[in-house]
């Protein structure tokens, strides 16, 4: 029998309540919304941070009403899924758009493991967490790098076909539109005299386009970003240009020519951009 403790419970129940503290403070400091589900996957009993995140009720989301919180297009592959795993007695583990209290559909990650006493199921047990702000971020990421890889193949041809001038002028166009920033040039690498100079811009003072720059072909063979150009140590003897520019970020794209590597169309930006 276990032994009472003052007004506080047997040590079993204090030990319980401890291990209760621990599990609210794991979920609070985790991020995620914790849920537990009877074997047929409906709601065990009330889930408050269910309810902040998406607004519904206790009497919205009992039940099976929590899959009206899911997008509609999502709807189906949730219960495919759950189903099968329900089936097999599996780990669930899958994403899909939850409505959140705004009404803004987020993506979400799933986690599930069933409890089992014995061979049988008595609950599933997870986790859902928003990945929304992750997501978009690998996206852009995504998009921005088949931008440059766009621009950089048709930079290449435009160079190697037109004329000089309308290529260049062509090459500045196109970089406006694919990577929209507050000024634009194409440097030019002169070997005789081992120097840089800009030969096509718009955005940029004619005593910024007038500068030359010492130095040899690109090194760089995927498209560099420069988030802070105060804080780039290769760019040190062109702080105070860039400053009297107003210029705080830069994205310099190698424009392969032929087999040779002496142009680099760079994009700059007067505000802090996180050229990645």
């Amino acid at each position: 029998m276990t032994k009472p403790v003052g007004d506080g419970g047997t040590e079993e129940e204090k030990r319980l309540r401890r291990e209760a503290r621990r599990y609210e403070a794991l979920i609070t400091a985790e991020g995620s919304i914790v849920w537990v589900l009877a074997p047929d996957l409906r709601p065990t009993g009330r889930n408050v941070p269910w309810e902040l995140y998406t607004g519904q009720s206790p009497d919205d989301y009992s039940e099976l009403g929590w899959l009206s919180a899911i997008h509609p297009e999502d709807r189906d592959h949730v219960r495919r899924e759950a189903a099968r795993a329900v089936a097999a007695g599996a780990p669930l583990s899958l994403q899909f758009r939850v409505r959140r209290a705004d009404g803004e559909y987020r993506r979400n990650a799933i986690r599930a493991v069933p409890i089992r006493e014995g061979d049988a199921i008595v609950e599933w047990i997870g986790t859902a967490t928003d990945i929304e702000d992750v997501c978009r971020t690998a996206d852009e990421q995504r998009d921005l790098r088949a931008r440059l890889l766009a621009l950089t193949d048709t930079t290449e041809t435009v160079l190697s076909l037109s004329t000089e001038e309308d290529a260049r002028a062509a090459v500045i166009a196109l970089t406006q539109r694919v990577l929209p920033g507050d000024a634009c040039a194409i440097w030019w690498f002169d070997p005789d005299r081992s120097e840089w100079r800009i030969v096509h811009s718009c955005g940029l003072s004619e005593e910024f386009v007038a500068t030359r720059k010492p130095g040899g072909p690109v090194t760089f063979v995927q498209p560099l970003g420069i988030t802070d150009v105060d804080d780039a140590v290769m760019l040190k003897p062109r702080r105070e240009a860039f400053r009297r520019e107003g210029i705080s970020s830069l994205l310099a794209l190698p424009l392969p020519i032929g087999n040779e590597r002496r142009a680099s169309v760079v994009v700059y930006y007067k505000d802090r951009h996180e050229a990645t």
